[in-house]
């Protein structure tokens, strides 16, 4: 029976064995951290804030309404790890200490079973979050969940487990060597990070005793972090659920901004082909004016663009091309498909209120004839909320490239640019483009949002670090590494949202490798993660669905004995793909 579920038009409709409770002990891995952001060579302060505040792991829905008060929030702990997992002469030597959470408030130990023990009722459970790029990890991720952990900790409450919450390295206060040096930086990888968390693992089942079964849970980075643990680690997880996670690294992601053109047109969250169609024009109309002095300067104006300080006194930002680069990936920012919120009433807040501006059905206070250019700077004022536009691109790479930790990083202050940019160098790539003959709706011409561009960035910030040695092999390094579309596990789940952009490179029903050992669930008109943040009653039925699908496949896994990673042989997956064919 096919375990893969798919979204239809009003929602999402389930394929898969019914689902007895299963009074079962085991341990669960979640993310509660932030959404990854396109252009990461863009620092976060410099967004439109509503994708800040996303990227920040903040609440941005008005309806949200204030949070009840907060149980108190475990201490810290931390665990002494290698600085270098990899290193197996023994050289090294090394170690740091990580900071992690954990609450055992709804913890049943019950019987702890041996390692032998196939009975479900044997194994206790507990929950497992692991953090990923962006701002540090608050105490009460292991109590509340925060915006990404809130479906994880309702379901350890559920059914009695406990709660571990584990930074990645160099994020937050899990800081390694005390810099960000090159290298320092060497030793950031998604490999050691899970070799993190296996150790994290293994030193809490010696804690707490017994042969705990472990489900990863992750969103976004998280999310690709949660299945690979599965992976790696078979041994020690038990199961994934791997939200929005695009596991495909790819150096040039043309995908993102295509993604971002389909969720505009998708009418089940307010928007259309007049909608592509207006930003098309609205872009064309920007491309225009960038190709003149005059042009330049009447966008700067127009659209607010900030002063930038430099010998010639006067200059327009918009004369230098690395700063056009950034305005325009400034204005494609401001279409929120990655945060869209369809219960959010703030003007500009989703897919439907842009759309209905950019179509002209909301004048939005505009003059009658308004052009799509207009309706453009209006979206664009209101989402940087009256601040102008920083389009200094020197002064952004100069940021990335201070190896100092930010002010307050002992607390996990700060936003983590430079760790993140350093991943997508070495291992992921994720550079959105924006070029001729694509189907992203923000073409200017001559192209700014090249790979040219976006590689070369790398090795202004990293100095010495070779763009064709290093970035340009990054991500085909990583799919070797993790398999990416064809990762080859047993028991991953993998949702994505329709509006989603990260959905391009996540593993859906369009390319699903096996669908009984790694389902994929497409939740209609949800964006990033969606499901994972905290429930209201104004959420999308899809999204509700999904909450308890997702639940239900982990709770059948729980009653599954242990099973090889890998099962999928060239003959299974040619089998797989037949019967795809056949559907």
């Amino acid at each position: 029976v096919s375990h893969s579920w798919i979204a239809g038009h009003d929602g999402m409709r389930a394929s898969m064995r019914s689902v007895a409770f299963v009074a079962l002990f085991c341990v669960l891995v979640a993310s509660p951290t932030n959404a990854l952001a396109p252009h990461p060579w863009r620092r976060t302060r410099v967004r439109p804030e509503i994708l800040r505040a996303q990227m920040r792991g903040e609440s941005i829905s008005d309806r949200a309404g204030p949070a009840p008060p907060a149980p108190p929030s475990p201490p810290a702990r931390w665990i002494e790890q290698p600085l270098d997992h990899l290193d197996t002469s023994g050289v090294d030597r090394r170690t740091w200490r990580q900071r992690y959470f954990l609450n055992d408030e709804w913890f049943q130990r019950k019987n702890a079973g041996s390692d032998e023990s196939n009975t479900a009722s044997d194994h206790p459970l507990a929950f497992l979050c692991v953090g990923g790029e962006g701002p540090a990890l608050k105490p009460d991720v292991v109590t509340t969940g925060g915006v990404h952990c809130a479906l994880m900790c309702q379901m350890a409450k559920d059914r009695g487990a406990l709660i571990v919450a584990v930074e990645h390295r160099f994020y937050g206060a899990s800081q390694p060597t005390g810099d960000l040096s090159v290298e320092s930086l060497r030793y950031l990888s998604s490999s050691q990070a899970l070799a993190d968390a296996a150790n994290l693992i293994a030193s809490l089942n010696a804690e707490y005793g017994g042969s705990m079964r472990w489900v990863s849970f992750g969103g976004s980075y998280p999310g690709m972090m949660a299945s690979w643990l599965r992976l790696k680690y078979p041994h020690l997880v038990h199961a994934a659920v791997a939200s929005s996670a695009p596991v495909q690294a790819e150096l040039e992601m043309r995908g993102y901004d295509e993604a971002v053109g389909a969720a505009l047109a998708e009418t089940d969250v307010g928007g259309s082909d007049a909608c592509v169609a207006s930003v098309m024009k609205a872009f064309s109309a920007v491309s225009d004016m960038l190709g003149t002095p005059a042009g330049r300067s009447r966008l700067a104006k127009t659209f607010g663009v900030c002063k930038i300080q430099t010998e010639i006194p006067n200059v327009n930002p918009l004369q230098f091309v690395p700063n056009r680069a950034e305005f325009v990936a400034a204005l494609t920012e401001v279409f929120p498909a990655q945060s869209n919120d369809p219960s959010c009433e703030t003007f500009g807040c989703d897919i439907r209120s842009v759309c209905a501006v950019m179509t002209g059905e909301d004048p939005a206070g505009l003059a009658p004839g308004s052009s799509e250019l207009d309706r453009l700077v209006r979206l664009t004022k209101n989402a940087f909320g009256g601040e102008c536009i920083d389009v200094d691109h020197e002064s952004g790479v100069k940021a990335l490239a201070d190896t100092d930790l930010e002010p307050g990083w002992e607390n996990g202050d700060g936003d983590f640019e430079r760790s993140w940019f350093w991943q997508t160098c070495t291992e992921f790539g994720f550079y959105q483009t924006c070029v001729d003959g694509s189907k992203c709706p923000f073409v200017v011409s001559p192209n700014l949002q090249t790979l040219e561009f976006n590689t070369r960035v790398c090795g202004e910030v990293f100095g010495n670090m070779s763009v064709s040695e290093v970035v340009t092999g990054a991500a085909a390094r990583s799919n070797v590494l993790y398999g990416g579309w064809s990762p080859g596990s047993t028991r991953v789940l993998f949702p994505s949202g329709t509006v989603d952009p990260w959905r391009a490179n996540s593993l859906t029903d369009e390319r699903e490798f096996s669908p009984e050992w790694l389902p994929t669930m497409t939740v209609a008109g949800a964006s990033h993660h969606a499901w994972t943040h905290p429930p209201r009653d104004t959420d999308q039925d899809s999204v509700k669905r999904a909450r308890i699908a997702i639940a239900a496949q982990v709770d059948e896994w729980l009653g599954e004995g242990p099973m090889a990673a890998r099962v999928a042989t060239e003959q299974n997956i040619a089998t797989e793909q037949n019967i795809a064919t056949e559907r």
